[in-house]
């Protein structure tokens, strides 16, 4: 289980088995929404898995999350409307050899990311 897209890790682990990564996204009608959804809920995820490890409760991740941008946490995580920006991200880890694929959607407006999915990233991830 990966929440990178990085063939090194295929490589070190081999090919053998399931390869499963999680691919978070904030999706939204608007894409500064979306920047801001993400950046209040998942802006955690860039401190890294040292830092993260080490953190002993939700005050400890809000102070090692403090100083990061919204733009910091929406050049790793896509952001808004665009379905195809969603799948670009997706692409990332099929491309570096993951085949089973987690898709998390940041925040509570869970509801537009299932019609987004249902409409849209579903059938374009089946073809």
């Amino acid at each position: 289980m990966a929440t990178e897209p990085r063939k090194d890790i295929i490589e070190a682990f081999g090919r053998q088995g399931p390869r499963y990564a999680e691919v978070a996204m904030c999706c939204a009608k608007r894409e500064d929404e979306a920047r801001a959804t993400a950046h209040k809920y998942f802006r955690w995820s860039l401190t890294g898995w040292p830092v993260q490890a080490e953190l002993p409760n939700p005050k400890g991740f809000a102070a090692a999350s403090k100083h990061i941008a919204p733009e910091a946490v929406a050049g790793k995580i896509s952001c808004g409307p665009s379905a195809e920006r969603h799948l670009q991200a997706i692409r990332k880890f099929t491309e570096a050899g993951f085949d089973h694929i987690v898709v998390v959607q940041i925040g509570p407006d869970q509801d537009y990311f299932f019609d987004l999915f249902k409409h849209e990233l579903a059938a374009a991830l089946r073809g």
